[in-house]
């Protein structure tokens, strides 16, 4: 991005940011649910109680046939070893499971207190501001007694999804673990559902040069806006201009987060039907009166608004296709969140080369 910055290809100063899910180096077909699990080792269990009686049966048949130590049941003990093997393979994936949701629930414990200690800061009066410390130190105690002995997991700048759990952190029946990569999800996408990851990149208008990237494991595009345009800010040395996204980022929180940082946002409020032409229906700077999501309305719905969303189709979603399609990258080739987001940012610098290429 420096590069492109220096060769002058950072004009607009205006943004736009979009997402798309990629699959995952795994099959879907490999993540089990915790119910799932569970019905499995008492299945399995069951089957090798069954199968140490066969053992025992065929061993006494053996000896009052041929005498006591001649062997005759090997293949009902091979059977027996398989079951076992298969059993502590799922326990283990089971352990696992519980892990990341003990240790997810004890983060978001640990967000919630830190929430209300700052909220107690602002409270209206007084008993407010109790109610919220006290809630922020039960918020802190249950989450203390959740990490236990393990050391709170670094902070994640990018929202990271958490396996369904109930409020002592164990997962619920719900809940899945992917066997061959454990950090990708299942999500949806054009009505199909995949093993993947969601990844989100912040590109100029004009030139399409990836300004930001990021990749998570949370299907919502929603979360991503606040630490996308953080690096935004970050790479750029000031703030863009303005920044456009589309609906699945909308929410009144992102609305005025990007207001308070001085940029003005152009965040569509509800879904288009593809090929839907609008015309301009409003004029000049939305009333002080209306509320967050009736301001943003009333922007997106002025020329200069529609311009912005016209403009969005034509910067950021093609550079997904310049990716996926003429360099035909669908799918990850590494596992895990690291890995991941490594190859997530080597791909939006290839991308970034080719422009600085052919500008040059």
């Amino acid at each position: 991005m420096r590069l492109c910055r220096d060769a002058g290809l950072l004009r607009s100063e205006r943004v736009a940011l979009d997402g798309t899910k990629i699959q995952a180096n795994a099959s879907k077909r490999k993540a089990m649910s915790y119910g799932r699990m569970k019905k499995k080792l008492t299945d399995l269990d069951v089957e090798i109680e069954a199968l140490m009686g066969l053992a025992e049966a065929a061993d006494q048949a053996e000896d009052a046939q041929y005498g006591a130590g001649q062997r005759g049941d090997e293949g009902v003990v091979e059977a027996v070893q398989h079951a076992r093997s298969r059993r502590e393979w799922i326990a283990q994936r089971m352990a696992e499971l519980e892990e990341e949701t003990r240790l997810g629930r004890a983060a978001e414990l640990e967000r919630q207190a830190q929430s209300n200690e700052a909220s107690a800061v602002v409270a209206p009066n007084p008993s407010e501001a109790r109610r919220r410390r006290t809630t922020a130190k039960k918020r802190k105690e249950a989450s203390l007694s959740l990490f236990g002995d393990d050391d709170p997991p670094p902070a994640e700048a990018l929202p990271r999804n958490v396996p369904p759990h109930h409020r002592d952190g164990t997962p619920k029946d719900r809940a899945q673990r992917n066997s061959t990569d454990p950090d990708s999800r299942i999500m949806k996408k054009d009505g199909a559902f995949l093993q993947a990851y969601n990844g989100q990149l912040v590109v100029d208008e004009e030139t399409q040069v990836a300004v930001a990237a990021g990749v998570s494991n949370l299907a919502p595009d929603v979360t991503y806006l606040p630490e996308m345009l953080a690096r935004t800010c970050s790479n750029l040395g000031a703030s863009p201009v303005s920044l456009t996204t589309d609906a699945g980022y909308w929410s009144a929180g992102n609305a005025e987060l990007c207001e308070e940082l001085g940029v003005e946002p152009y965040i569509a409020t509800s879904r288009e039907m593809h090929g839907m032409r609008r015309k301009p229906t409003r004029i000049g700077p939305p009333p002080p009166e209306l509320g967050t999501k009736e301001r943003m309305q009333w922007r997106i719905e002025t020329a200069e608004g529609l311009e912005r969303v016209i403009r969005r189709r034509t910067s950021s979603e093609p550079v997904f296709g310049q990716i996926k399609e003429a360099r035909t990258f669908r799918r990850f080739s590494l596992r895990g969140m690291d890995k991941i987001r490594g190859e997530w940012d080597l791909i939006a610098a290839a991308h970034n080369l080719v422009k600085l290429w052919r500008a040059t």
